[in-house]
């Protein structure tokens, strides 16, 4: 599939609405679909690391079925996407960013330095 361009994805937002789908619907689409990527970006990591999903559940004191639910993009919060990328050996920081300038913001209360 060609990777699409932020021309292509508002065509189809012009489309969308075009054809009636109200603009609600289409934002809860996009949004499911970040998640969802987000949720492969998250998998795929794990398995790089040679992991399994038993091993991720275990670290996070969950069931196997909750990090499945993760990787498919189910998640409610960033302190859940947090204790995942801490499970991995990691940690999770949001990157703010104003144009000329960025701010980052620990997410992870683990500190990498202590691994």
């Amino acid at each position: 599939m060609p990777k699409r361009t932020p021309g292509d994805w508002a065509d189809l937002e012009r489309e969308l609405h075009e054809a009636g789908v109200s603009p609600s619907v289409i934002d809860e689409g996009a949004r499911r679909l970040l998640a969802e990527a987000r949720g492969h970006q998250l998998a795929e990591a794990r398995k790089h690391l040679g992991l399994g999903q038993k091993d991720v559940a275990t670290t996070m004191g969950v069931s196997v079925s909750r990090v499945s639910q993760i990787e498919h993009g189910e998640v409610a919060s960033l302190e859940v996407i947090a204790r995942y990328v801490e499970a991995l050996g990691a940690r999770l920081e949001l990157v703010v960013d104003f144009g000329d300038r960025t701010v980052r913001l620990p997410v992870s209360q683990k500190s990498l330095d202590a691994a």
